[in-house]
This record gives structure tokens, sequence and C-alpha cells, in this order.
């Protein structure tokens, strides 16, 4: 068991007609890139980079993986304010974005700089809500606020994956505690939360988590370039994968 750093934001879009005065919120868990994860160790330790700076969106569509630099194609970036919460040992990043600012966005990313001016890109997400692509976002005048969130979590090396009835694509394990990210190390590949077992039949790079009856985790690995020319997902048990748990 170890001590990992997660993220996590949040928009918050103002629906205000002559029938709605309300928020949506859309909230998301990203991945930490390694260039992240050396941004939280230096920072405690020198200073070869400067403060957290930048909030970006983009229309990228590639998954996210530990090796990013940049985000996928960059189209908005917005200054942040930041603070932090002793009492719940969270980092948080505050922005805000324009309706059409987030018209067609897909990907999300925090950046910062070296003190040689080189950009450093500390966590990534590619999302896909169909929130963001409905008629109401062209027409939306407010500001869409974006609170953005580092804070620890702890990780375990999973083992023990099993294959979920005859569908060679999926496997389960069971797992009693909160699950807030997963992580193959193998390939470097954050895995996607979605909301049932169909949808990680369906969905390569998906995870789903059980809380309601089984308590079991269910996962379907990516397909890089050469896995493509199988026909089956790979296996976890064959993979280091990393739970981050609440």
């Amino acid at each position: 068991m170890s001590f990992n750093i997660l993220g996590e934001y949040c928009f918050k879009i103002p629906i205000t007609t002559m029938f709605i005065n309300d928020v949506i919120v859309v909230k998301h868990r990203n991945l930490i890139t390694t260039m992240g994860e050396s941004f939280f160790l230096n920072r405690c330790l020198n200073d070869n980079f400067n403060p957290i700076q930048y909030i970006c969106i983009g229309n990228g569509i590639n998954a996210p993986s530990k090796r990013d630099e940049k985000l996928g194609n960059e189209t908005k970036r917005n200054t942040c304010t930041q603070s932090v919460d002793s009492d719940t040992t969270q980092i948080k990043l505050t922005t805000s974005f324009t309706g059409e600012d987030l018209i067609g966005a897909s990907e999300i990313g925090v950046m910062t700089t070296k003190s040689d001016g080189t950009e450093v890109l500390i966590s990534h997400d590619v999302f896909n809500d169909t929130i963001l692509k409905e008629e109401f976002m062209y027409g939306l005048t407010g500001t869409i606020s974006l609170d953005y969130y580092f804070y620890f979590s702890t990780s375990q090396l999973k083992t023990g994956w099993v294959q979920y009835g005859t569908d060679r694509n999926v496997y389960w394990v069971f797992e009693p505690n909160e699950v807030v990210s997963i992580y193959d190390s193998t390939t470097s590949y954050g895995l996607r939360k979605v909301n049932s077992v169909t949808s990680v039949q369906d969905i390569k790079n998906s995870y789903y988590h059980d809380t309601v009856h089984t308590n079991n985790l269910y996962i379907h690995l990516y397909h890089d370039s050469e896995q493509d020319k199988v026909i089956y997902a790979p296996n976890p048990n064959n993979h280091e994968i990393i739970v981050q748990n609440k």
C-alpha cells in the first residue's frame, strides 16, 4: 500500500431560462502524469517548478497516458487561483470558462512551467459528456466555474482477476474499498469509469465498481496498436493494475 496524489475536477454550468434556474454539475477524476508526480515531489524540495499556473481544455480524444506531456489538441487555457485545505489535505484550483469555450471540448489538463520555461502537464483527462454538447451551450451567456482538486489517497497492486463468465474481454475481482481510479502501469493508461458491467463490456479501457450488490470491480483493458490484431483484450493478470482507493 502506498500514498498517491489524485485529481478531480468539477464544472458548474448555470442554466437560466424562463422555466429553469439551476446549476448542472459535471464531475470527473483524472490521471496524474509522470511529470505531475515529479512536480509535487520537487515542490516539496526545491524551486525547479513554478506553482500551478493554468487549467487547459482541448478537443483531443486519445486515452490519457502517464507519459503525456501536453493535451491532444489544446484550444483554451486560463490562469487559475490556488488554495490549500489542510483539514482535507486538498489543493484547490479555481477558474472559469464561457459556454463557447467548452463547445466541442473533450479533454482537460493542469499545467505549469519549470524554472527554465519548459511546460509541464500535471494531470490529464479525456471525457465525453453529452451535457457539453447540448444546444443550450451555444447560447449560454453566464460563466462556467471550474474547481479542480488534488488530494492524497492510497493505492494497491490488484491481483487475482477472474474472467467474467464467457466474456474474455472483462475480468473482475472483489474490492471492498471505494475505488477512485485505476491505472495500468504496464501500458501507462488510466481506465475510464463507467456505470455498469454492460458498459465495461462495450468500452475498452474502462472499469465499473459495483458498490451496491457485490463490491466486485470489473475492468476491460485497452488494446494498443499491436493488441488490436488479436481478438480479445489483455488479461489483467499479465499486467500491473494499480487500484487507487479513497
